[in-house]
């Protein structure tokens, strides 16, 4: 018996790649949330982590927090007083024009978005999310990463 040959598709033109899927992009949002400090940026004068007082209960108790929700549940919570997320990815052409040229100082200008993790009102911490880990890069105590025109942000 003789195998039955594939035909060639004939709308592609001759040597055009066709993209493969491998992985859902957005599989990840079913995870846990991980941590990494590896990109926290110890040099700022205002956002630098090191600046952050009392960092066990405003940064790490938090991250411990969020690490019982998937992704996905991360970036349904709501705010308080308005509607909306708390947690959510920022276009970098959307950040403050200090915080764009930082990401270039840093050498992280090939960024397309980075990740905002609310902390309470006002205060933010800043990262880059890749796969189900989160970089942390910034501690925002001001909300002036990505200056919001939203009332009690």
């Amino acid at each position: 018996m003789s195998k039955k040959k594939t035909p060639a598709l004939s709308h592609q033109p001759s040597g055009a790649k066709i993209p493969i899927v491998k992985e859902n992009p957005e599989f990840y949002k079913n995870l846990k949330p991980t941590w990494s400090f590896c990109r926290c940026d110890k040099e700022h004068d205002s956002w630098s982590i090191c600046k952050c007082e009392d960092l066990w209960n405003k940064v790490i108790g938090k991250l411990g927090d969020l690490e019982s929700q998937t992704w996905a549940e991360i970036m349904q919570s709501a705010g308080h007083r308005r509607h909306g997320t708390n947690n959510h990815h920022i276009a970098v052409e959307e950040l403050a024009k200090e915080a764009q040229q930082r990401l270039v100082q840093l050498h992280l200008d090939q960024l397309e978005t980075v990740f905002s993790i609310a902390l309470d009102g006002k205060t933010r911490i800043i990262g880059i999310l890749e796969g189900s880990v989160f970089k942390l890069l910034w501690w925002d105590p001001d909300h002036e990463v990505c200056v919001s025109t939203k009332k009690y942000t």
